[in-house]
């Protein structure tokens, strides 16, 4: 294009590679595929809970009316909506990965291509469930990594809740 005036153009303009644009609305159809690289996701951004909160790469559960983020605890076993990439805490908004790959927080070691549930023993945590689809807990998704002890590693996020089984009440 011709910009040598510095202020307008004309004719077709090509940028700089991988150019940065900054909060881009995006409507209409894609009409192609959206490539989020190999350790990027969707994410949302919801109010933080202001007693409890919410830790970076730890799993997180809605609570009250009007619906707040928070921790997951040992005991939950559905209803997570995610794991939290930025804004942790207890002011501000959490910005919480739900589908594509963001690291996880893990109770102990993993394997790659085992299933991920919520662990029961560190809040927020992810567990390596193993191979065999769990059938008590909801399935966050597939570990991407093996790692001999615990440690955040990534995970390949599943955008819905998914449960282990017919009878398993999330």
């Amino acid at each position: 294009s011709d910009l040598t005036n510095g202020t307008t153009g004309s004719g077709a303009l090509v940028l700089a590679t991988s150019p940065t644009i900054a909060s881009p609305t995006i409507s209409g159809a894609l009409g192609g595929n959206l490539d989020l690289g190999t350790a990027k996701a969707i994410v949302f951004e919801i109010t933080n809970d202001t007693t409890t909160g919410t830790t970076l790469n730890k799993l997180a559960k809605l609570t009250g009316a009007p619906s707040k983020a928070l921790i997951a605890a040992t005991s939950d076993i559905g209803k997570i909506i995610g794991v939290v990439v930025g804004g942790a805490g207890t002011s501000g908004n959490a910005q919480i990965a739900v589908s594509g790959v963001a690291s996880c927080s893990f109770d102990g070691a993993t394997v790659a291509g085992d299933y991920v549930e919520i662990s029961p023993t560190i809040a927020g945590s992810c567990r390596d469930s193993g191979s065999i689809r769990p059938t008590s807990k909801q399935i966050i998704g597939i570990v991407l990594v093996n790692n001999g002890v615990a440690g955040t590693n990534p995970v390949r996020l599943f955008g819905d809740e998914i449960t282990g089984g017919p009878n398993v009440v999330a």
